[in-house]
């Protein structure tokens, strides 16, 4: 597969049509309406070949949230999950729905995904108390970055 050719008026997005010239925002009457994608049905951020940005394999790598946890800086190549959650859903195979933010996703013994039990960490571990899911994630949580390096939690996490 060979990267698309970009649009002549705009120089940004690749073309709408195989050798028109133009994207959808440039195209005259388009109104920049592009299709949904064939991938995953999304309605913006066209790319080429029927596929949005994020589904596109040559459209250039804009980081996004973690699809798990919410941390910010992750890409499409781990499935946009980042090395943390990758390991967590490693750790807990199978989904289940967390008691605290009812999403169905990976969840470990005490039925929380890995966002809200790692709120129990720096809301009651870090104090010497025992880890209530429900309390520790009462006034929202802390989103973070991801794949940074840190040292490890102690008591795990």
């Amino acid at each position: 597969m060979t990267a698309p050719p970009m649009c002549q008026g705009c120089s940004r997005r690749p073309e709408a049509y195989r050798k028109r010239g133009w994207c959808y925002d440039c195209k005259p009457g388009s109104k920049g309406r592009p299709l949904p994608c064939r991938r995953c049905g999304r309605d913006g951020d066209y790319w080429s070949s029927g596929l949005c940005r994020l589904c596109h394999p040559l459209a250039p790598q804009a980081p996004d949230s973690c699809r798990d946890c919410l941390a910010w800086g992750v890409t499409r190549l781990r499935g946009r999950l980042c090395l943390a959650c990758t390991a967590w859903r490693y750790a807990h195979p199978g989904a289940g729905e967390c008691i605290c933010c009812h999403r169905e996703l990976a969840v470990n013994q005490h039925q929380a995904c890995r966002l809200c039990w790692a709120q129990t960490f720096t809301r009651q571990a870090q104090l010497g108390l025992p880890r209530d899911v429900l309390s520790a994630n009462q006034a929202g949580q802390q989103l973070w970055f991801a794949n940074m390096n840190r040292p490890e939690f102690p008591g795990g996490c």
